[in-house]
């Protein structure tokens, strides 16, 4: 019989009797119990709250904070399972790089994914919601200039992803100006995704008004950028894009014909419509 120690670093021997399919389906329902998305946000700082809001803001009506600590910490404690020995963390780590929606905000924790997780690993993940603030972040040491210079390479880490097959990007730009739109746009345009591929870029009221908001301006984009869809909604809507990731989150990304949601994603929808 194995001990304690060898099991941990080698096999299970209760797992390890069952069926690889069966296995699966258990890794899945313990990764997946609370949702199939796996979020990374920066915890150094705070995002500027009028230039890209966040997708799952604190409502009133919702549920007291320590809730949301002890589901987090459930969330956590079940990925910790793949630490229980060799077997596990393999086959786990496939099940959940593969099946998860993954939502990655903020450039630290962003690179910091891109530059530790193993390359057949990025290799498995389908789905990627990416929030990026070109402001950067409140109480980082990262200059606008930092935030800049490491656009690139995230583009270039998510165009070296095979199994790539639905990407929202959200980019909330201080200044709309010809230069900064390039500069993030243009590095996106080496990203190939399968599927649904879809950019917003936030504008103010102003803007949205006077400004890019001509009437030829979709045509335009459509011309300028013909690798993804191009969104300019104004800062604080909840555009149709933002609600099909919304619903993704829930454990399906929304394809064009109408399939119904989850009812508890079809509340958050309702309370987001709200506080928008």
């Amino acid at each position: 019989m194995e001990s304690s120690s060898e099991s941990r670093l080698g096999t299970c021997p209760i797992l390890g009797a069952l069926p690889f399919e069966l296995r699966q389906q258990i890794y899945s329902y313990a990764l997946f119990s609370d949702g199939s998305f796996f979020s990374l946000d920066d915890e150094e700082g705070v995002s500027l709250p009028t230039r890209f809001p966040k997708v799952r803001p604190q409502s009133p009506s919702r549920p007291p904070q320590d809730w949301y600590k002890r589901k987090r910490r459930r969330r956590k404690n079940a990925v910790s399972l793949m630490l229980t020995c060799r077997q596990i963390s393999a086959e786990a780590a496939d099940v959940l790089y593969a099946g998860a929606f993954f939502r990655l905000r903020g450039i630290a924790a962003t690179t910091a994914f891109f530059a530790h997780t193993p390359q057949r690993h990025l290799d498995q993940i389908r789905s990627v919601k990416l929030v990026w603030d070109d402001a950067g972040w409140i109480g980082s040491d990262r200059s606008r200039a930092d935030v800049r210079a490491a656009w690139p390479e995230v583009c270039s880490a998510l165009s070296r992803m095979r199994s790539l097959q639905n990407l929202y990007v959200g980019i909330a730009l201080v200044m709309n100006t010809e230069w900064t739109e390039a500069h993030y746009l243009g590095a996106l345009r080496a990203v190939r995704p399968r599927g649904k591929f879809k950019v917003c870029v936030p504008r103010g009221v102003l803007e949205a008004h006077y400004g890019a908001a001509a009437k030829g301006q979709a045509a335009k984009d459509r011309e300028s950028y013909p690798e993804f869809e191009l969104c300019r909604h104004v800062v604080g809507e909840l555009c149709q894009w933002r609600r099909e990731v919304l619903a993704a989150e829930g454990g399906q990304w929304i394809r064009e014909e109408k399939r119904s949601a989850p009812s508890s994603v079809c509340k958050d929808i309702r309370e987001e419509e709200e506080l928008c």
